[in-house]
């Protein structure tokens, strides 16, 4: 196993670039590898935007798309320490609120 933990965010703003920085500080005695929101780094002229099919997920539609990713990489997933899941509820919410 390596010091590798497979990460999963909610795909808003926030997760998408500063989860792994923060993860790092509280810890860095592991590698934070972000499956969800897979594109974490922006490089110059890069869409700031996220994908339209992944952004916002939150709930069911969030862990769905984990588990698909789960099976597609199995194999790298499994030698991870620990999987994290961060989900803020923000569906929920509105959900609730309407």
């Amino acid at each position: 196993m390596v010091n590798r933990i497979a990460c999963f965010l909610t795909c808003g703003y926030t997760e998408a670039g500063a989860m792994q920085y923060f993860l790092k500080k509280i810890n860095d005695n592991y590698d934070y590898k972000q499956y969800l929101p897979n594109k974490t780094i922006k490089k110059k002229g890069d869409s700031k935007r996220i994908s339209s099919d992944i952004s916002g997920l939150t709930g069911e539609a969030l862990f769905e798309k984990i588990y698909s990713i789960l099976g597609k990489y199995r194999d790298e997933i499994s030698k991870c320490k620990a999987v994290l899941i961060e989900d803020d509820l923000d569906g929920l919410k509105a959900a609730i609120l309407n």
